[in-house]
């Protein structure tokens, strides 16, 4: 958590704008982070419900494109992708693809700022978002990759819109025109955001290796490409050059499963609407202008239906506390929390002094539901010290927390005296 900053955030539609443009305008110099993020495990509440994104998200000052940062594959586990932005104020454009080949009940994601606050909103400069995208990469729709043509230097590319892999899509080489063929082994360029740390565009031969996360190590990131402006205008190649064989790596594990709904079978209509219900709610959630007005939060009432079941019980199994979660049906406003907050620590700061006065040591008869138990709380006092009444009866305690029988809570002339 960093000081002055705050979540500045933007919910978009899975149908309409998994694909789409965001701009903001930063203020202050201070480094932020954006953040892509999704339904966590608890709020989804079924193991079935998975959403698994595949995304493409980067970020750039609108006048500086070519210097764009990247969001890296979530770590497993995680339900948000970050990007760190070392900040500067200005304008920034964040590209965002995000595709869920798995989670057809997910109606929206939401994109965020941490950092100093802004507003985030969809940009009107780029008819169409991969444009940015490109933008950023210092690359067309038409490209020139050396080190991939058929008697010369380097190949044509021009990007396909109509074929995605991993989410994007794909440039494939051009196999026709004379001057301009790729060779075989080259002929399919896509992006491959499945990396932890360093996401890059890759060169395989075709859509089924791609899919499977397979390239050419030697063109990761395709090193030389440039916009093909003239064509191809590229030296042809000496007659003896030979191209280098890369035997082609597995980056992945697992291939991506880009049709898992059709073979899940006929449960997964059912399952679908499971997941969905469990996520139609979040909407509702936080709605400050009715909760002020009314006074009343519908979807989280004061009442024991916002704790626990009735007969369930709460506590810190770690530490072999439970009890009957009715112990905590007790509401109060964060005001009235941050009033006793600061009285609390005004005593605290006198305890540390003198922990004579009452109020310092709490007691509490049948502590933490032990019958006949009473439980005397030092925490606000340094210890070692002397508990005793005015009898002279007393212990030398060395922890923060003492346990007595309950009659000892009763005498009210206990107190520290050393």
């Amino acid at each position: 958590v960093q000081q002055g900053h705050v979540v500045s955030d933007i919910s978009l539609s899975r149908k309409t704008q998994s694909t789409t443009v965001l701009e903001f305008d930063m203020d202050k110099d201070e480094p932020f982070a954006v953040q892509l993020e999704w339904p966590s495990d608890r709020l989804r509440g079924n193991d079935g419900c998975q959403v698994n994104p595949v995304f493409t998200l980067g970020v750039a000052k609108a006048g500086s494109l070519t210097n764009f940062k990247s969001m890296a594959k979530a770590a497993v586990g995680m339900t948000n992708g970050r990007v760190d932005i070392p900040g500067g104020a200005g304008k920034y454009v964040i590209f965002v693809k995000v595709h869920f080949p798995v989670a057809s009940w997910l109606t929206e994601f939401v994109v965020n700022v941490y950092g100093p606050h802004t507003q985030l909103v969809q940009s009107t400069k780029y008819d169409k978002p991969l444009d940015l995208f490109l933008d950023m990469q210092g690359l067309c729709r038409t490209i020139v990759v050396p080190g991939t043509g058929v008697g010369q230097a380097a190949a044509e590319y021009t990007l396909d819109e109509s074929t995605e892999v991993h989410g994007m899509p794909i440039f494939l080489g051009n196999t026709q025109d004379q001057g301009k063929q790729v060779l075989e082994k080259y002929q399919v360029i896509y992006w491959n955001p499945l990396e932890e740390t360093d996401n890059k565009w890759a060169v395989i031969d075709s859509i089924e290796w791609a899919q499977g996360t397979y390239r050419y190590t030697h063109l990761s990131g395709i090193p030389g490409a440039t916009c093909s402006t003239n064509l191809l205008q590229q030296h042809a190649l000496p007659e003896d050059a030979v191209h280098a064989e890369v035997v082609p790596e597995a980056a992945a594990k697992e291939p991506l499963a880009f049709d898992e709904m059709a073979e899940a079978g006929n449960n997964v209509l059912d399952l679908q609407g499971d997941c969905a219900k469990m996520v139609e709610r979040l909407s509702s959630l936080g709605n400050g202008p009715s909760i002020a007005s009314s006074g009343e939060d519908a979807e989280f009432p004061e009442s024991m239906e916002s704790i626990a079941r009735p007969g369930e019980f709460c506590g810190d199994a770690a530490q072999g506390i439970s009890e009957g979660c009715e112990r905590y049906n007790s509401w109060q406003s964060l005001a009235v929390l941050k009033e006793k907050y600061e009285a609390g620590k005004s005593l605290e700061a006198q305890c540390e002094n003198d922990c004579s006065p009452k109020e310092c040591v709490p007691k509490e008869i049948n502590g933490l539901g032990y019958a006949g138990w009473c439980l005397i709380d030092f925490s606000k006092c340094s210890v070692p010290l002397r508990f005793e009444n005015d009898a002279g009866l007393g212990w030398s305690v060395t922890d923060e927390y003492l346990w007595v029988d309950n009659s000892y809570c009763q005498d009210d002339s206990f107190k520290v005296v050393t």
